[in-house]
């Protein structure tokens, strides 16, 4: 399955996920042009089958909490083969980065990121004009 994205009047779905259940507030302008969803990694059943049943075309993992890894969502995505193809990008600081290094992501952030590198990776895997006209 390609995920790559061409047609103009499409809007990628972005489905951004949580370890805890505040709203995450990146400092993207190109993540706003997307459609967004937010959930909270706490609702980790009902997760799994939203995203078998939307395919969003991109999932942002972000984690503040080392103990919460997010291999209970990340094996069974790409075990599914629903969802085995969705591209993820895993946000973390140096230390939740480092106790999940073997699982099966796309690209990994290291937080805070900038604006450009959210930006950049998030156009390295879905190609779209919003990219185009964002991101140079």
């Amino acid at each position: 399955m390609d995920r790559k994205i061409s047609e103009n009047n499409y809007s990628p779905t972005i489905l951004i996920v949580r370890d805890s259940g505040e709203k995450i507030e990146f400092d993207s302008s190109i993540l706003a042009d997307f459609n967004t969803v937010y959930v909270s990694k706490s609702k980790d059943r009902s997760i799994l089958g939203w995203i078998q049943e939307n395919q969003p075309d991109l999932i942002i993992l972000e984690l503040r909490n080392p103990q919460e890894s997010c291999c209970c969502l990340i094996t069974p995505l790409r075990l599914d083969w629903l969802t085995r193809n969705i591209p993820i990008i895993v946000i973390g600081d140096r230390f939740t980065l480092k106790s999940i290094a073997n699982l099966d992501y796309d690209v990994c952030l290291r937080s805070p990121c900038s604006e450009t590198d959210l930006d950049g990776a998030i156009c390295s895997l879905i190609s779209t004009s919003l990219c185009q006209t964002h991101v140079s």
